[in-house]
């Protein structure tokens, strides 16, 4: 026999606020690491060691971005899923017909 499955809608709000906050953050944070590589760019010089350095470390950098921007981004989405789902369920709990429910 399935045990009994609860789902507060009040801590899904919550949780969405909270995620929104971190998405808000890290997208700052991104922000903040792209301008700071960008004034970085170049300083290893242009001397063989520091074009070998350049050499790995540019194309390096630029992924990480890419990987920490696609993060962020998908970050952000994250919260209105999680209002919505609360909504659902507050609707669904609204609308039973089960005795004690709604």
């Amino acid at each position: 026999m399935a045990g009994d499955f609860d789902v507060s809608p009040q801590t899904l709000h919550v949780a969405a606020e909270g995620v929104g906050r971190a998405a808000d953050r890290l997208d700052d944070a991104v922000a903040e690491l792209r301008s700071a590589m960008g004034r970085l760019d170049g300083c290893w010089g242009d001397d063989e060691p520091g074009r070998a350095f350049g050499g790995h470390y540019s194309p390096n950098g630029r992924a990480m971005l890419e990987q920490l921007t696609g993060l962020a981004t998908a970050l952000e989405i994250v919260p209105g899923g999680l209002q919505r789902m609360a909504e659902r369920y507050e609707e669904a709990e609204s609308d039973s017909r089960i005795p004690g429910r709604g």
